[in-house]
């Protein structure tokens, strides 16, 4: 193997690591971020946890999904880390609310691998409201929000 074909082998490589430790980092993120809030380790740099969250960058929601997720996932079922990983964060965080038991976890999870997000989201739909989402025909009319372009301001109407 030429020095080249060495070199281009060895990139390769270490960007199929690079993929695996982004792969595992939001559950480190989660589990970083919940001692940092949980033992104050923000002070006295920082006042309070959301000014930290505020200079990293990253909402407090953002924040609060990957503390559940591992707390949720990683702590309380001990579903393995790479199985998490391969699933990835925002699927996760998605099925997050219909998750209540190890068993709900197994299932979900097993779910959110297999399907996109999108399909993903119909069956949380299906599994909240009891609708198969094919079948709906949507005679309950369609709620409309409408969001001001200059000031972002939300407002939500019932268009029955």
């Amino acid at each position: 193997m030429s020095n080249i074909e060495k070199a281009n082998n060895d990139y390769c490589k270490d960007t199929m690591k690079l993929k695996t430790s982004i792969e595992v980092s939001f559950l480190e993120l989660g589990k970083r971020l919940r001692v940092i809030r949980d033992e104050r380790k923000f002070e006295p740099e920082w006042e309070a946890f959301d000014d930290y969250l505020m200079e990293m960058r990253i909402t407090k929601g953002t924040a609060s999904k990957l503390i559940n997720i591992y707390e949720r996932f990683v702590l309380e079922y001990k579903i393995p880390v790479p199985r998490l990983a391969a699933v990835g964060w925002s699927p996760l965080s998605e099925i997050l609310p219909v998750v209540r038991t190890k068993k709900d976890a197994e299932h979900w999870i097993h779910v959110a691998s297999e399907n996109p997000l999108r399909e993903l989201r119909d069956e949380i739909r299906e599994k909240k409201t009891g609708v198969e989402q094919s079948k709906c025909e949507h005679k309950g009319g369609w709620i409309t929000i409408r969001i001001c372009k200059v000031c972002k301001l939300k407002e939500v109407t019932d268009g029955k």
